[in-house]
């Protein structure tokens, strides 16, 4: 039951929002394709640099 919750939830913030951004770029340039990559590629050297300064 909680683990059903717990997939829940994390299709709601991971999942759906994929789908939408990767169906709308499908309609658009390779240069928003660039700006999402980019995006993306900031957000994991953010996680990396967090987990890398605060946990041991």
């Amino acid at each position: 039951m909680a683990g059903d919750r717990f997939q829940g939830m994390l299709k709601i913030l991971f999942v759906d929002p994929a789908v939408y951004i990767l169906g709308d770029l499908s309609k658009q340039s390779p240069v928003m394709w660039i700006f999402v990559a980019w995006g993306w590629l900031a957000m994991l050297v953010m996680i990396s640099s967090f987990v890398v300064d605060f946990l041991p």
